[in-house]
């Protein structure tokens, strides 16, 4: 099958312009934020900000997101979404309790109550984030392009990164860390595996054209049988450091060069931000 490359249609702005002055107000942005090793993915409207995840190497970048979440997100309601416990997911929470207004998402309460009866789930650094999350009220239904949980799953994991919520927005699916033993379980739901129709049929949801790499470009995430789940997926987004951590892997950019599925990197183009919902295909914008 021949698609056309998600970066068409990408905006890039490099980390030191001071973005937004220049868009209209009615356009929506999908954020993908430097970070360094990390996952902090932000959907910007006109009177709320949806935040995946609010973490990254904090000591090198909290000045930066300061300045970008006052720029986008000062005023506005603040969704909260976490993916799972691991420090590198939720360390720069101070800076959207920063913003005016916050609310948490009702599947992260959920999780943040069930952990309160399960204590040993607890990374040691997440109790106080947990406390402050547990102060804000639960999120109304947001507008525009509406989150689906794919996978909700955090009692009986082993380890934190199975325990990753697996979202899916529009053309992006989100998996957190999840790893290759918990893809075998999401990767089948039926928001997936409507993307494999047959020849002629219409689609019931936008095709997932957008995947924000699973566990920052981990060997242990990212199979095979996932990519061939996502027969529209055109682009992969990974927010980590390679020059320290060694992500992407080597494997998992084998894995996507074999089908043609780009690769953009957040330590090379700095901040990655989309119009959304995705549109026709136009030539990237550097600034």
């Amino acid at each position: 099958m021949t698609t056309q490359p998600l970066h068409k249609i990408l905006i890039v702005l490099i980390l030191t312009w001071p973005v937004l002055a220049i868009t209209p107000k009615h356009i929506e942005l999908m954020a993908f934020w430097n970070v360094g090793q990390g996952q902090w993915i932000t959907y910007i409207q006109n009177d709320s900000c949806q935040h995946f995840d609010f973490g990254g190497e904090k000591n090198l970048f909290y000045k930066t997101m300061t300045q970008k979440i006052q720029i986008y997100c000062q005023s506005k309601l603040n969704h909260l979404y976490l993916s799972h416990f691991d420090e590198d997911h939720f360390s720069m929470l101070n800076i959207i309790l920063q913003t005016k207004k916050q609310c948490i998402h009702i599947d992260l309460f959920k999780r943040l109550v069930l952990l309160k009866n399960l204590p040993h789930l607890f990374k040691k650094n997440f109790d106080l984030y947990s406390k402050k999350l547990m102060q804000l009220p639960i999120c109304p239904q947001a507008k525009g392009s509406l989150p689906i949980t794919l996978y909700n799953q955090v009692s009986g994991q082993k380890n934190s990164n199975d325990q990753s919520l697996v979202v899916l927005i529009e053309q992006l699916l989100i998996p957190g860390d999840s790893t290759v033993k918990q893809e075998k379980i999401w990767q089948h739901h039926s928001k997936i595996t409507s993307q494999n129709l047959i020849p002629g049929q219409t689609p019931t949801r936008p095709r997932i054209q957008l995947l924000s790499l699973g566990h920052h470009g981990s060997q242990t995430s990212t199979s095979e049988a996932l990519l061939n789940q996502l027969p529209y997926l055109t682009t992969a987004v990974a927010q980590a450091r390679k020059k320290k951590y060694g992500h992407p892997h080597r494997s998992v950019r084998i894995r996507l060069k074999s089908k043609n599925i780009s690769l953009l990197q957040t330590e090379i183009w700095g901040h990655i931000i989309f119009e959304w919902p995705l549109s026709l295909p136009k030539d990237p914008i550097k600034l």
